[in-house]
């Protein structure tokens, strides 16, 4: 029994550095990505998604109340707890040494800095018209980058990934509404599910131009040398096992904001007809 017990003492002892490192480790990470910044960002256009949705549903009676909600759904420190519990497990510790190996160099840094930036100033109106004019002068000209960003994409599979995180966000702001009582009652799950397939096809190319507009954007200043070494980290298994946890941490915030919101409007529709 001692034997044993001194075997579990040593086991633990081994164990709670290692965990210790890790958490270090997945700390480290989520400076390098900015993902707290990234956070506020995607709050912050939440907040105005959220008040034009009150525009639009309301009659234009968005108030104090209203916006009390957004705040809520929309609190950073909340969306940052979700995104790294839904994260930090969705790693193996081989997948995170090759993210830390590759983002803690001049060149990881530098593609994290050209991707934030580039996704700051394209939350601007003004900017995202004016790269899209951008781009398309860029497509008539056969732009030598515009191959390059679309084998990125493709390698990434970001469209498809975008397009299913957007359709599942609809469709569970709409279940959270007709649990809610807020819909007519022939919206059933499969005529929501319907609906939102209807959408497929403009959601697709919406999608489409919005990341060649804000990937010709962000790594325009790359040489040919970099976009390809920043290609061939998505071919790879730690890459892909990368992308993969970023979609599904970040589609877990959103799926859980659009129930939220669902609820939200929901409460406020039937408040106000009673």
């Amino acid at each position: 029994m001692r034997s044993v017990m001194l075997a579990i003492v040593f086991v633990l002892g081994i164990v709670g550095p290692v965990v210790a490192e890790r958490e270090a480790d997945l700390n480290r990470l989520s400076e390098i990505l900015l993902v707290d910044d990234m956070i506020e960002i995607l709050s912050d256009e939440g907040m105005q998604y959220g008040e034009t949705l009150g525009m639009e549903l309301f009659d234009g009676r968005g108030d104090a109340d209203w916006e009390r909600r957004l705040t809520a759904i929309y609190s950073q420190d909340r969306m940052k707890a979700e995104f790294r519990a839904s994260f930090d497990p969705l790693l193996s510790d081989e997948t995170l040494a090759a993210a830390l190996a590759f983002f803690t160099t001049p060149f990881g840094e530098k593609l994290v800095r050209l991707e934030m930036s580039a996704r700051l100033a394209i939350s601007d109106p003004d900017v995202n018209a004016a790269s899209e004019a951008r781009l398309k002068a860029m497509i008539r000209n056969n732009d030598p980058l515009l191959p390059r960003i679309r084998e990125y994409i493709k390698v990434y599979d970001l469209i498809d990934m975008n397009v299913a995180s957007s359709m599942n966000e609809t469709f569970e702001f709409l279940s959270a509404m007709g649990d809610m009582g807020a819909l007519t009652d022939d919206m059933t799950e499969s005529a929501i599910l319907a609906d939102v397939w209807q959408d497929e096809p403009q959601i697709r190319a919406d999608t489409t131009e919005w990341l060649m507009t804000y990937l010709t954007m962000s790594y325009s200043p790359l040489s040919e040398d970099e976009m390809t070494k920043n290609i061939a980290f998505g071919r790879t298994d730690a890459g892909r096992q990368f992308n993969n946890a970023m979609f599904k941490a970040f589609g877990d915030v959103y799926a859980e904001i659009s129930r939220k919101l669902g609820r939200a409007a929901a409460g406020y529709i039937l408040s106000e007809d009673i």
